[in-house]
């Protein structure tokens, strides 16, 4: 067992290096969630349950942008084991030209159309009427969010996550203190309540926007070349298409799928109290999950070096094998830690300050975090496998096949038979995604061992 994890002096420090600032740029982003969520969720459960299923509808868009920014890290971080800067600033080109389009389109239909599109999240009107006036002020933030995004995640994949992290922190500092003022209407400003958090988020995002094109413009790790920027070339733009657009497919149709999830629970019998024990649970799950999910993104990009650098198809393969076992073991410590939280402050202490928040939805949001403290065990593996290893070894629709037939064929189905068939509750809802989990790490497994994904995909274009 030694011999099986023992690695060359630095690597494991190396892979801490990389993994910390990615594990905290998602609790930062997770956290930032959870307390829109708590501030929110003090003006009443109709507020809370309106802007988390508002942001439902964008959620669909950041998994689009996080395909284009994760499909471009395929290609950025095999040449940049290769040394090619150049290239890079091709991939990047052609990520920033997808990203800028396809949020442009996104958030102008949004603004358009806010209601119709709030209609199809929820039946109820004070629901809808909440929803359109958290919808038209925070629109564009999505858009600023996109472009800053895709350029950190290139910085991220040249193993240069640092950056990353110092910006969110800021961003999210900058959110935080004008959510407190704009909600509820200190040191001088107005009480805007929902209206306050999106605009609040929406200075942010422009922020965070202008601070990370200083960054990029000034940087000599990787030197920005505009002339490359705009204009890729028709090679680097084939294997876009060929190696990342599959990802981008993937986390649209995955995202699109996911969100059918609080569709569902926004249309059960019970649906402000559902929706509110849904979002608290899943946005505190994410808190935890940030451990996993910043690990198998790191083996990604690992995985991605090495293979650019051209290194033997059985040392790929068993760097995988304990970049897995390294990410499981990171899951377990974190599943047992939101379960123990859960229950001993959360319950007792954390949700008592929600405003209006009954008995009946305290223990329903303990419940679901209970199975999200199992199913966190199973979805690492599938992360590390489907993103990290699949994804960094260019083996992109072997991956967007497996993540999107296990959630249309049985999450999604198993979910509205629970839900709205036989009627049995936001937990069993639940229920349906680990199921669809365990299916799917079945065959991640088994599409890991056939070692089709270790190829190297870089040309030579300088």
């Amino acid at each position: 067992m030694t011999s099986s994890i023992r690695r060359e002096s630095g690597f494991y420090r190396n892979l801490i290096t990389l993994s910390v600032p990615i594990i905290m740029q998602n609790v930062i982003n997770s956290a930032l969630a959870l307390t829109d969520i708590f501030m929110v969720g003090t003006l009443g459960e109709q507020q809370l349950s309106a802007v988390t299923l508002a942001n439902n509808i964008f959620f669909v868009l950041m998994l689009i942008t996080f395909g284009i920014q994760s499909g471009s890290g395929i290609l950025i971080s095999q040449y940049w084991g290769r040394g090619d800067t150049h290239t890079i600033n091709r991939v990047i080109g052609v990520g920033l030209m997808l990203s800028a389009a396809i949020s442009g389109l996104f958030v102008s239909v949004v603004m358009l159309f806010p209601r119709q599109i709030m209609s199809l999240t929820t039946s109820e009107t004070a629901l809808i009427g909440i929803g359109v006036e958290y919808l038209v002020t925070i629109a564009p933030a999505f858009l600023f969010n996109a472009v800053a995004m895709l350029l950190l995640g290139a910085h991220r994949s040249i193993e240069n996550a640092r950056i990353g992290l110092l910006v969110l922190t800021f961003s999210m500092c900058i959110n935080t203190l004008l959510n407190y003022m704009l909600i509820f209407g200190v040191w001088g400003a107005p009480a805007m309540g929902v209206r306050g958090s999106a605009t609040a988020t929406l200075i942010a995002r422009v922020l965070e926007l202008v601070l990370t094109i200083i960054y990029v413009s000034r940087n000599k790790r990787l030197p920005m070349h505009l002339s490359l920027i705009f204009k890729p070339g028709i090679v680097i733009f084939r294997d876009f298409i060929k190696y990342s657009m599959p990802v981008v497919i993937n986390e649209t149709l995955w995202g699109f799928g996911f969100t059918m999830y609080p569709l569902i629970v926004g249309h059960m019998a019970n649906a402000t109290s559902d929706v509110a024990s849904y979002s608290i649970a899943l946005s505190t799950d994410r808190i935890f999950a940030s451990l996993f999910l910043g690990v198998g993104s790191a083996v990604g990009i690992i995985l991605g070096k090495t293979l650019g650098q051209n290194r033997p198809p059985e040392e790929v393969y068993d760097l995988s094998k304990l970049l897995l076992k390294v990410t499981v073991f990171v899951s377990i410590g974190a599943a047992a830690l939101l379960a123990l939280l859960s229950t001993f402050v959360f319950v007792p202490h954390l949700f008592p300050l929600f405003r209006d928040m009954t008995p009946e939805t305290e223990h329903t949001t303990w419940l679901l975090l209970m199975i999200c403290s199992v199913n966190m065990i199973v979805r690492s593996l599938n992360f590390t496998i489907i993103v990290g290893v699949l994804r960094g070894g260019g083996d992109t629709k072997a991956a967007a096949i497996i993540d999107i037939v296990f959630l249309y064929g049985v999450g999604l189905p198993l979910a509205y038979t629970f839900g709205l068939l036989l009627e049995w509750g936001v937990m069993f809802i639940f229920v349906a995604v680990f199921i669809e989990e365990a299916g799917k790490a079945v065959a991640s497994v088994l599409r890991l061992r056939k070692r089709r994904w270790i190829v190297n995909i870089t040309q030579t274009l300088d």
